[in-house]
């Protein structure tokens, strides 16, 4: 992939990298440092255009969820994911309760950062809160990876693989966290209708 984009930003440069990062963020923001270091990018244009764009795209996956009703939603992704969008009631909770936590998580998760960031919209988190998360997130990850790119030369290509573990790892890691909140969930409920029916008693 990296053999397509590098002589793409070297023609184009910033024009390239625009909508490149609106889908692939994070690998553009290390080919962007790489190319930095050879001196065909200044850091500031090339850090504010893919914050910009990888922003944009956060946007537009959530007005992609705000076109979507909750059933259209769950039938689209729910198979992909069933323990956790088929339950959009636990997604809900989830960015009700846990809003910054389940934005980082979605944000740097690999496979469930599309579903997540769209199921937002439909969990009503409001689009100026989405957009300052988002962004925050983003200032702090592509900052990282194009000082990463910029350092590691030549080699910043086998950091590509890094970042798909990473991501799978993350993925992973909410998924567990799911899980868990799922059990503990109705471990309290059970424990709370036993509650009710001794006091009823």
């Amino acid at each position: 992939m990296n053999e397509l984009f590098i002589p793409l930003v070297i023609q184009y440069s910033y024009v390239a990298i625009f909508p490149i990062a609106v889908i692939e963020g994070p690998i553009i923001a290390l080919v962007a440092g790489f190319l930095i270091s050879l001196g065909y990018l200044s850091f500031i244009p090339a850090y504010i255009t893919i914050l910009v764009a990888d922003v944009l795209g956060d946007i537009i996956y959530y007005y992609i969820g705000y076109r979507s009703n909750r059933d259209k939603f769950s039938k689209k992704y729910g198979s992909q994911f069933p323990s956790i969008l088929n339950n959009l009631n636990l997604v809900d909770k989830l960015w009700q309760k846990h809003e910054k936590k389940t934005m980082l998580l979605s944000k740097l998760s690999y496979g469930l950062c599309i579903p997540f960031l769209m199921s937002a919209w439909v969990s009503r988190v409001p689009i100026k809160r989405f957009i300052v998360y988002a962004l925050f997130i983003d200032i702090v990850k592509f900052g990282i990876l194009m000082v990463a790119g910029y350092f590691l030369g030549y080699s910043f290509q086998k950091a590509e693989g890094y970042i798909l573990y990473f991501g799978i790892m993350v993925a992973v890691a909410l998924v567990v966290f799911v899980i868990i909140y799922i059990f503990y969930s109705k471990k309290y409920a059970v424990e709370e209708i036993a509650q009710l029916e001794e006091e009823i008693k």
